[in-house]
């Protein structure tokens, strides 16, 4: 099945990750539009683009069963999806970028509702690491426990790239604290799992630390570190063939390696951190062209409290209160929302 898109927005975001992956795409994806502020002609990588203004698109344009990526700044998010609510979006589907919405504009939440089906445009979630981590489970290193993102992760993007670890499972707890060089966020999962993040992040700096149950696993283990290290290997124009861990081994295919091209031979796996991203991007379009769910909305939404919380409280529990998976919370935040937008 090919993948109807409408995208709207055309920022960095998009430019840089989410074009290239359509195009690594092939027939998996077909563009319907583009639409922004105002309509304009763009040059991106040596092809002209014509973008409409978003006022231009209509109720037509949504009832024959589009995805639409909105991709726009965090701040006219609730004001695009009231656009597109008054535009009757029930036979769409949207493919909405991260933070999905703001915790000060969650009584704007409810414009999701009016949707066929909503996903996140979560990238971290179908990294190519995040699924050799994850293969590399049983003998001999037993069960995946807990991983440690030294300057590699941020803000709710860590979270959704911890809970792909932890194969889908809810966020429990989380609490932050600073340390001599920044701060560091512990979070724990439902299954279990547990993750250690350091920030800031630095992915030119960063690198990941995986325990599991029979040994240590990193990109770059450290001098006197008994971890096995992930290998990259590369073709001769430097984009990535394959990750390896032992004899666990993630191939990718050739739209996937496409979107490689371009770092240092000598980079390593999280310096490579945009490219990674893109092949996640790609990934989640081609769970939607096969009418998967891609990540969900719910696990979107509470990255977002919980990274919200941290930042500004040092802790989270979920609750019936306080996770955006329960109606008391929903209630919760849109009353506060709404108190905070006067």
């Amino acid at each position: 099945m090919t993948l109807e898109l409408i995208i709207i927005g055309l920022g960095k975001r998009v430019t840089g990750c989410a074009l290239p992956a359509i195009a690594a795409a092939g027939e998996e994806v077909r563009v319907r539009g583009i639409f922004a502020r105002t309509e304009r002609s763009e040059e991106i990588d040596g092809n002209t683009v014509d973008v409409r203004a978003l006022e231009s698109l209509t109720a037509a344009d949504l009832a024959t069963n589009p995805t639409v990526y909105l991709c726009v700044p965090k701040t006219e998010i609730p004001g695009v999806l009231g656009q597109l609510a008054a535009l009757d979006p029930s036979a769409a589907d949207l493919f909405i970028d991260t933070p999905v919405v703001r915790l000060k504009d969650f009584r704007h939440a409810g414009l999701l509702d009016c949707w066929r089906k909503v996903s996140v445009a979560e990238d971290c979630a179908r990294m190519p690491w995040v699924e050799l981590l994850l293969a590399a489970q049983g003998e001999p290193l037993g069960k995946l426990k807990e991983v440690a993102f030294e300057h590699s992760a941020y803000a709710y993007h860590g979270v959704a790239t911890a809970r792909a670890l932890a194969e889908g499972s809810e966020v429990v707890s989380a609490r932050r604290h600073k340390n001599p060089t920044g701060y560091v966020r512990l979070l724990d999962y439902m299954n279990g799992f547990s993750c250690e993040i350091l920030d800031p992040r630095d992915y030119s700096q960063g690198r990941i630390l995986a325990r599991y149950e029979n040994n240590l696993v990193s990109d770059q283990p450290a001098a006197g570190e008994s971890a096995l290290a992930i290998e990259i290997s590369l073709d001769e124009e430097g984009a990535i063939t394959a990750l390896r861990l032992g004899e666990t081994e993630v191939v990718l295919d050739d739209g996937e390696r496409s979107l490689t091209h371009g770092d240092h031979p000598d980079a390593t796996l999280i310096a490579r951190q945009e490219a990674m991203k893109r092949v996640g991007f790609l990934r989640l379009l081609r769970e939607l062209a096969r009418g998967q769910e891609g990540y969900p909305l719910w696990d979107g939404l509470e990255d977002m409290v919980v990274d919200h919380s941290l930042e500004r409280l040092g802790r989270y529990r979920s609750s019936y209160f306080t996770s955006p998976r329960h109606r008391t919370a929903r209630w919760v935040y849109g009353l506060v929302s709404r108190l905070a937008g006067g």
